[in-house]
């Protein structure tokens, strides 16, 4: 019979999963509320939370897996879309200012992306400092537009900024690594 720390662990890892697992079904039910701000919001900031929660949960299990990476990844994808479509829908003229930029950020993410496919025959995006910070940007994005609306040209500028740093800064890695390890905190990070 397993011992009870690493049926703990076990949990811990699946609770991770399984946070991951939900943060794809309410980014895609964030999507049917995307014209009703405040439910939209809402389901957003539930997903958003999953996020923040399920890699701090898998560290704590001490059970570190290729899946529980894959899967955040994965959850990552339909959050980021819900969330470009919300600010089409609700801020169409101030995203379609910023629209180059934001084709030109995506490119470089998909990019590195077929690198990371076609180097290591692995579907990855890092788990970098960087990406962190612009993932956490892109999350808080929607509430600033709300109660900082002087600002939302600027803040706009600043997420794209940072999400274009960060995808330049997993290109170059992915380009230059000789392994894929999908948690390497950053170009300082050689492992």
């Amino acid at each position: 019979m397993p011992s009870n720390k690493k049926t703990k662990r076990q949990l811990l890892r699946n609770i991770a999963d399984g946070l991951s697992i939900s943060r794809i079904f309410l980014s895609l039910l964030a999507l049917a509320f995307v014209d009703r701000q405040p439910v939209f919001l809402i389901l957003f900031a539930l997903s958003g939370l999953t996020d923040l929660a399920d890699g701090p949960l898998a560290r704590l299990s001490h059970l570190p897996s290729e899946r529980g990476a894959l899967l955040d990844t994965l959850a990552d994808l339909p959050l980021t879309v819900a969330v470009l479509i919300y600010f089409i829908r609700s801020y169409g003229t101030l995203f379609y200012t910023f629209l180059p930029w934001i084709i030109m950020t995506v490119a470089i993410r998909i990019t590195a992306i077929i690198v990371t496919a076609y180097r290591f025959k692995a579907f990855a995006i890092l788990h970098t400092w960087l990406n962190k910070v612009s993932g956490l940007l892109l999350f808080l994005l929607p509430f600033g537009l709300i109660f900082m609306p002087l600002f939302q040209d600027k803040l706009l500028a600043i997420v794209i900024t940072m999400a274009s740093v960060s995808a330049l800064e997993e290109l170059g890695i992915e380009l230059t690594a000789q392994t894929l390890n999908r948690n390497r905190k950053g170009t300082w990070d050689r492992r």
